[in-house]
């Protein structure tokens, strides 16, 4: 998709100068050719290279949750359509709306979006398929990009919730027989090179294995942050509050940037409904015996900006921790053993004192300590109010 021909580079505005800086050169030279056959010829030898697959034969899902995204989703997509991925392959690109407040200006991204990448009028459609989600609407759109494969669709449900929204879009994977579903959030930009990479993964270390001790994986991408704001003599506030930490080896899926098989999402009952998506996925996924596969897919996603917001941020966090718990009684000691916020204070003091002194923090000594311990009362007062809430909204600072 990444010939700029056709493309519209507005969509691009609100792209983060580091995508721009790192991917500006990787697009020059896949436009260098002179006619778009040569381009796509070109691309199609690359696609073969990091996926031993023809182009043809390629076949999955991206299902992009979104929920009052209206300034970077345009951004997001247009990053998207820069990917490297040929247009033979068939592409399913599921935009699911879930619950917008925003007074349908991110709807009306999505429309001018759709509207924009295709030579035809939008298609209207009615969703099959047997969905959880009794909100649903059945009323679905759908453009395709010209002379190709690939094509955007957006399902629309009154039901707050990431976890949710990966629900439908796996169940759409599922009915049109994709096996390999990759996510990506509204709000970042992955490398032109990371689609491919997370393909090729997925299909290895999911579809492809026919043992019989063939166990589940989740791919998870990487991420650079992206911070609209100063940071804290020169701290980002995950530098000082970070949510994982090496003494704990803990289970990291980086939710910007993951992909899966639709028939082990399936069989689990759908994502987990948690306020912690991708953690809750790689504590089943290595709870059944399976691994989390990090790859170096570079993504990049907007971060939370002041230490308010991060704090905010590591308190949902913890909420969808004890939700795990709560829906999957037997991975308890599993998620204890694994998440820094889930010990007991002395445990957490001894790991806390370690990182100040590691990273040069004591200066901030007082400020990391009593953030943790509002995380923790926090965490615990909104669970109690309402342990089954798995919705929540975007960190202001990430907006």
């Amino acid at each position: 998709m990444s010939s700029l021909e056709n493309q519209p580079i507005h969509f691009l505005l609100n792209t983060p100068k580091e995508w721009v800086n790192h991917n500006l050169p990787k697009i020059r030279e896949i436009n260098s050719a002179s006619l778009s056959s040569e381009i796509e010829g070109k691309q199609e030898e690359r696609w073969i290279k990091t996926t031993e697959e023809n182009p043809s034969d390629s076949h999955f899902s991206i299902i992009i949750p979104i929920r009052n995204e209206a300034e970077f989703l345009s951004s997001t997509l247009g990053s998207i359509l820069m990917s490297d991925i040929p247009r033979k392959s068939r592409v399913t690109i599921s935009l699911v709306t879930n619950n917008c407040t925003d007074n349908d200006k991110t709807k009306n991204e999505i429309n001018k979006f759709m509207s924009r990448i295709s030579d035809e009028s939008i298609e209207q459609y009615q969703l099959k398929g047997d969905f959880q989600d009794p909100h649903i609407k059945r009323n679905a759109a759908k453009t395709t990009l010209p002379s190709s494969n690939i094509s955007f669709h957006h399902i629309d449900t009154d039901t707050p919730g990431k976890a949710n929204a990966l629900t439908i879009g796996n169940t759409i994977a599922r009915d049109i027989e994709d096996r390999v579903v990759i996510c990506l959030d509204a709000n970042t930009f992955p490398d032109i090179e990371t689609i491919p990479q997370l393909y090729k993964t997925a299909k290895k270390n999911i579809v492809d294995g026919k043992s019989s001790h063939k166990k589940p994986a989740i791919i998870s991408g990487n991420f650079t942050d992206v911070y609209h704001g100063q940071r804290m003599n020169g701290l980002s506030p995950r530098e000082l509050l970070p949510s994982y930490f090496p003494q704990t080896k803990p289970i990291v899926v980086t939710g910007a940037a993951m992909a899966w098989d639709s028939e082990f999402i399936h069989s689990i009952g759908g994502i987990p409904a948690t306020k912690m998506e991708d953690f809750s996925i790689g504590v089943i996924t290595e709870y059944m015996g399976g691994e989390v596969v990090k790859l170096d897919a570079k993504t990049w996603r907007i971060s939370p900006t002041t230490l308010k917001d991060r704090i905010d941020q590591l308190i949902r966090y913890r909420i969808g921790a004890l939700q795990l718990i709560t829906l999957f009684p037997d991975v308890k000691n599993l998620v204890e053993s694994k998440m820094f916020f889930m010990k007991d204070w002395n445990e957490m003091e001894i790991i806390l004192e370690e990182h100040i002194m590691n990273n040069s923090l004591e200066a901030y000594r007082s400020i990391i300590t009593r953030a943790w311990k509002e995380i923790i009362t926090e965490s615990n007062k909104e669970f109690a109010q309402n342990p089954t809430d798995h919705h929540w909204d975007g960190i202001k600072g990430t907006k």
